[in-house]
């Protein structure tokens, strides 16, 4: 379990997050209850497993969803691992919480991740919003991703989102990723997104990062963004944080 909490905010201070139990099968397969993290999406929910301080999308299509209540199945098979979910929504009222009723009409998610060439992973899922009220309208989102080593200090990733319907419009969303290890203490990861919504708002992201190990415990990053936009009423945008 874990808990999220902002001074002041409304409706409530303090948010769950995670609320979850799981069951190991003897033969690997998970069973899991409570309120847990969308499958979908390449980059963590959770920025500091990221090489990257922002998100690489998420300006208006809110694509990847975050947490919901349900029950999934996770099933190992050698090199493949299927899982899928039955939720109160897929897409609820915010980011931390789906609509809190399944009987108003279920969210469902599966995926396939396949691991069988060395330093290669690849991911495809797919989430369906049905007859949720806090939506205009249905929703189905397909999200593919990969990543692949070439060495032990060289990376790449691209990630491909498609969604239809529900708050945000329709659209799809990409990016492509490079992560260097240019010393056992120093990085740099290099970033390109874009996002682009029927007949609305688009952009192209540039993002680099470098990073710094000080200690073994401490490590310094810093990244500098800059967005492109059209059709959104902004020309661009800059980021640099650390």
């Amino acid at each position: 379990m874990s808990l999220y909490y902002v001074q002041n905010a409304t409706p409530d201070e303090t948010t769950v997050l995670d609320a979850y139990a799981t069951y190991t099968t003897a033969g690997g397969a998970t069973v899991t209850g409570g309120q847990f993290l969308s499958y979908l999406g390449y980059e963590s929910f959770f920025n500091i497993n990221n090489p990257f301080l922002s998100f690489a999308n998420g300006d208006f299509l809110a694509a990847i969803p975050a947490y919901h209540s349900g029950v999934k199945v996770d099933i190992p098979a050698g090199p493949v691992t299927f899982g899928a979910a039955i939720v109160d929504s897929v897409y609820g009222a915010s980011i931390f919480h789906g609509d809190g009723e399944l009987r108003k009409g279920a969210g469902y998610e599966a995926y396939l991740n396949f691991g069988g060439v060395e330093n290669l992973t690849i991911f495809a899922g797919i989430a369906s919003d049905q007859d949720n009220p806090l939506l205009p309208d249905d929703v189905f989102t397909f999200n593919l991703w990969g990543a692949y080593a070439f060495s032990d200090t060289v990376s790449f990733a691209a990630e491909y989102t498609d969604k239809d319907g529900g708050t945000g419009g329709s659209g799809y969303n990409w990016l492509t990723q490079l992560t260097f290890a240019l010393s056992p203490r120093a990085s740099l990861a290099a970033r390109i997104s874009g996002q682009d919504i029927d007949s609305g708002p688009s952009f192209t992201k540039y993002s680099i990062a470098p990073g710094l190990a000080l200690t073994e415990q401490l490590t310094i990053r810093v990244e500098y963004s800059m967005q492109d936009y059209s059709s959104s009423g902004l020309d661009s945008a800059q980021f640099f944080g650390i």
